[in-house]
């Protein structure tokens, strides 16, 4: 079978200790059992499966607050997909107030975002300046547009790659090798921006 990996997410209990205490609220027994639940998954290198059941108002909210928190404390970006508009923007002004002690920044994205503002988050999440995302399935329709974007980069990078190999390789067969360093050091320069064009949207 597929082995799937998944970040480790370590210092899970001072984290908590520091979510717990930064609430106005003492969370439930069920609340901190389910979120040191989450601890132990996420400490593990292997995608987490669990389903987190309660009732309206029983505080699961929060416990996918700490989880989200543990991610970004772990120099992760972390998301929430939830299925309507509505829940999205319930859920983007809960866990941005939760949040707001850490100084994490959250965004809100769904099918109503406006274009300007998408691309401004879409930046953002590149540039790793925003560390957690809320909305709808519109999420991963931004995915497929950064995966075709990191393509084309690609694409482009290769090309130039190619270009320098040939001409370096003319070079050798005509045997003028004095002029051969020039092409690999191009070549060189070319592959240190293909390292940054996926850092960029990894």
């Amino acid at each position: 079978a597929e082995k799937y990996h998944a970040p480790i997410l370590k210092q899970g209990e001072p984290v908590l200790n520091e979510f717990i205490q930064s609430l106005p609220f003492t969370p439930t027994a069920s609340q901190t059992r389910a979120m040191r639940d989450l601890i132990r998954d996420l400490a593990m290198d292997r995608p987490m499966n669990r389903l987190l059941q309660g009732d309206v108002g029983a505080g699961k909210t929060v416990v996918a607050a700490f989880g989200l928190l543990l991610a970004v404390r772990n120099n992760t970006q972390a998301a929430l997909l939830v299925p309507t508009e509505i829940l999205a923007e319930q859920h983007f002004r809960s866990i941005k107030k939760l949040l707001e002690p850490f100084n994490i920044s959250v965004g809100l994205l769904t099918a109503a975002t406006e274009t300007p503002k998408r691309e401004k988050m879409l930046a953002e999440l590149r540039q790793n300046k925003l560390s957690v995302l809320i909305g709808t399935h519109a999420m991963l329709q931004e995915r497929e547009l950064l995966a075709r974007e990191l393509h084309d980069s690609i694409g482009q990078i290769l090309a130039a790659a190619q270009l320098q190999i040939c001409s370096a390789s003319q070079l050798l067969a005509r045997g003028e090798t004095n002029q051969v360093a020039i092409y690999l050091q191009r070549l060189s320069d070319i592959v240190q921006e293909a390292k940054e064009s996926v850092r960029t949207y990894l």
